[in-house]
């Protein structure tokens, strides 16, 4: 696995889901531990570095040229999984932002795909398969998707 190239990961099944706190949407944006559609884990605090430096974007689709608010706050941050609670833009002046609202609040959006560059990686033993573990990267962006790659 080279590192110095964007990679994209989906996280399936994210609980992603609006707060009812106005704009707020809180999401599981990293599973950690789990091999993905392919082939690669994330490993517990990877992001760690990336995040105490600047937290990630919310865009649509990994689409950058469609962003929908901003991360706001770690959550959660164990051995399991990273969860961010993040704030949607304007929905009067931001479109997409309506969009998204609407699709999450009426569950046709539930899943999350991280946008980030791998800076460090390492072979790792997961369920009986060696496959290569994201130790380090830069996350800069959480997308709200359709359908994940990263089970669980």
């Amino acid at each position: 696995m080279s590192t110095g190239q964007m990679e994209r990961r989906a996280i399936g099944h994210a609980h992603v889901r609006a707060t009812g706190k106005g704009r707020e949407v809180t999401a599981v944006v990293v599973t950690y531990g789990v091999v993905d559609d392919y082939e690669t884990v994330f490993m517990p605090g990877c992001f760690n570095d990336s995040l105490a430096v600047r937290m990630p974007r919310m865009v649509w689709a990994h689409d950058w040229s469609r962003p929908l608010g901003r991360w706001t706050d770690i959550v959660e941050n164990n051995a399991k999984r990273l969860v961010l609670r993040g704030v949607m833009s304007d929905p009067t002046k931001v479109p997409d932002a309506a969009m998204a609202m609407e699709l999450l609040a009426d569950g046709t959006i539930d899943q999350v795909s991280v946008g980030f560059m791998p800076e460090a990686t390492q072979q790792v033993k997961v369920g009986g398969k060696t496959v290569t573990g994201f130790t380090r990267g830069r996350l800069d962006e959480a997308s709200l998707v359709l359908v994940g790659a990263v089970p669980g």
